[in-house]
């Protein structure tokens, strides 16, 4: 696949994996029974739930952006494990495969901006001031 192909791909899966962020973050913030009674029977505090929720905001929105995209899908990849290990210690093995998915798709687009970021350094195209050579 080209450059240009895995640009298209990256952002495509960005963006669904953005809505899918925020639409989750959104639920567990707007204090769903769902969410609720779930993160209970987990044995989790209340508080976790926002704080989660205020992970996935954060990592939505760095996955918008080149440079950020990789350690925002380290980040949110770090969740699903952690989502899956929580279905997975609840006996809801069904349930365990949604993050497992999601993790898969954060993998791709961290792998596909991690790379574009390595193509940019090696072309000079990289601005940030960390790339600069030293004088």
């Amino acid at each position: 696949m080209s450059a240009k192909s895995n640009d298209r791909w990256a952002w495509v899966l960005s963006a669904i994996l953005v809505y899918v962020f925020l639409a989750a973050a959104v639920v567990k913030l707007a204090g769903s029974r769902l969410m609720v009674e779930e993160f209970r029977a987990f044995g989790y505090p209340p508080g976790l739930r926002y704080a989660i929720a205020g992970v996935e905001i954060a990592g939505a929105m760095l996955l918008l952006l080149r440079k950020t995209a990789p350690y925002a899908a380290a980040l949110l990849g770090t969740v699903m494990i952690g989502a899956a290990i929580s279905h997975l210690v609840a006996r809801e093995t069904l349930k365990a495969s949604i993050p497992v998915a999601v993790l898969v798709l954060l993998g791709v687009v961290g792998r596909i901006r991690w790379r574009e970021r390595g193509r940019r350094q090696a072309t000079g195209r990289d601005s940030s001031p960390a790339s600069r050579p030293t004088p």
